[in-house]
């Protein structure tokens, strides 16, 4: 139910903004709005300080910290790895591809309604800080959209923005909550400590999860009460992760990458990447302080600054320390079965008790079934059939892989280079028309990511769905 909330409040929020306010109402009024607003409160480093146009200074430097920070986030995240590695190949490529071009529609379109709206509603006796405009840190602590949805749909629209924040936080959490479980517990206890059988990782990670919810609301009130908001988070994200994006990219793309290279590549990057920080804000700014770091230009100088000298030092330290060691050949020896124990040693009658309907001695087993507990592994079920998957065929990833690859470097290329920098290089400020057929283009698209999200799951379902609607309605029970 998440995605369908999540689009019945995107579109009311735009489709109010753009079509039945009071407040704005369409594209044209919001035009005026802003227009205005250049005059009273012109953007410094924008052209003619107006708000309707793409040549911004600090607009062009926040892409570049987005590009830097939201890639080494993705890349840093385990929970995006483990339902990539976890799905099927051929439907992770898809669903990865779409959901990508459903997700770009929602900034654009939440960005261009309610943070416009809440730049251009500043004079409204409805806003929240009449006659004044949000500050530096009310903007950094994400309150530009509730400001601008108490203007537009009341106390409605405010309600509406906290339960998105809500799903948003809960879904996130998660998600973040069963990877770093994950990792602790198969990556350090698991290899480390002792080897765990499948009841013990059930234990262990329900213990950890709690552990990590305890952990986690600790920090966001250390941070609350430091003053560390979303803003400064955002682009701390950045700076921590960045070091980190070449070596796991190398991991997963280049058999030849060394242990010593991934491990001490990612650390001098990101001692680098700290002192390119701390040094970039009392050059530019003249005094360190949390505000200054989370600055666009300190934030910039140390994401570029790990991701590039993590980079060079893990292909120097390849080259300098190789390591003969095939990791993906033990890679591909990892068991898919929680209920093997991972350890050598074990016997037959131990994995006999550990696989589900295996025979209490394996020297009753028949042949098929000895042969499957020698080899210490459980089979490996896929995850809608529950039976056991074929073998991934070479041939088809590698073609998978080129067709994503060519669509990603597309698609890129469009939303980073083709579309924007023409903009930016020229001297424009957004007439009327173009602004209202912008506004179109986006939500054209978010109609469209919505359908993506919402639509196209049914559909693909509908078999399944139709047969549970027979066994509910008592139809081919026999």
């Amino acid at each position: 139910m998440v995605p369908q909330i999540l689009f019945v409040i995107l579109y009311t929020f735009a489709f109010s903004t753009f079509a039945t306010s009071a407040a704005v109402g369409s594209p044209s009024k919001l035009w005026d709005l802003l227009a205005q607003a250049a005059v009273d409160a012109p953007v410094p480093g924008n052209y003619k300080g107006s708000y309707l146009t793409m040549q911004s200074n600090d607009g062009l430097v926040f892409a570049a910290n987005s590009i830097v920070a939201g890639f080494a986030g993705v890349f840093c995240d385990q929970s995006y790895w483990q339902r990539a590695i976890a799905s099927r190949p051929e439907s992770t490529t898809k669903a990865y591809m779409l959901g990508g071009l459903s997700w770009f529609a929602i900034p654009l379109v939440f960005g261009t309604s309610m943070g416009l709206a809440a730049r251009g509603l500043v004079t409204n006796p409805a806003f929240p800080t009449y006659p004044y405009g949000l500050s530096a840190s009310q903007q950094s602590a994400g309150l530009a959209a509730p400001a601008a949805a108490v203007v537009l749909l009341g106390k409605g629209g405010a309600a509406a923005v906290l339960l998105i924040v809500f799903m948003a936080a809960t879904s996130a959490m998660s998600a973040e909550l069963i990877a770093c479980s994950s990792i602790i517990t198969y990556d350090l206890i698991g290899v480390y400590v002792k080897p765990l059988t499948g009841a013990q990782v059930v234990t262990w990670s329900h213990c950890i999860i709690a552990l990590l919810a305890v952990w986690m609301g600790v920090w966001s009130i250390i941070c609350n009460y430091a003053g560390i908001d979303l803003g400064w988070l955002y682009y701390f994200q950045g700076t921590i992760c960045s070091p980190a994006v070449v070596s796991i990219g190398l991991t997963v793309c280049w058999k030849r990458q060394s242990r010593v290279a991934a491990l001490y590549g990612t650390l001098l990057g990101a001692v680098c990447g700290m002192v390119a920080w701390f040094v970039s804000c009392w050059k530019v700014y003249g005094t360190i302080n949390i505000p200054n770091l989370s600055a666009q230009y300190s934030a910039l100088a140390s994401c570029l600054t790990g991701l590039v000298v993590s980079g060079v030092s893990v292909l120097v330290l390849t080259w300098l320390y190789p390591d003969p060691t095939d990791a993906w050949a033990a890679t591909r020896a990892i068991s898919g079965s929680d209920n093997v124990r991972t350890d050598h040693n074990l016997t037959h009658k131990d994995a006999a008790k550990q696989i589900p309907d295996a025979p209490a001695d394996a020297d009753e087993a028949d042949d098929e079934k000895k042969a499957e507990l020698d080899g210490r592994v459980a089979p490996v079920l896929d995850e809608e059939t529950a039976a056991p998957t074929s073998p991934l065929d070479h041939a088809a990833l590698q073609r998978t892989f080129v067709r994503a690859g060519w669509l990603s470097i597309v698609l890129t290329l469009l939303v980073v280079v083709v579309i924007p920098m023409p903009l930016y290089g020229c001297d424009y400020i957004y007439s009327p028309k173009f602004f209202a057929g912008w506004v179109g283009v986006g939500i054209a698209w978010l109609l469209l990511a919505g359908c993506v999200c919402i639509l196209m799951p049914l559909w693909e379902s509908r078999v399944e769905i139709g047969l549970i609607v027979k066994g509910l309605c008592g139809a081919g029970r026999a």
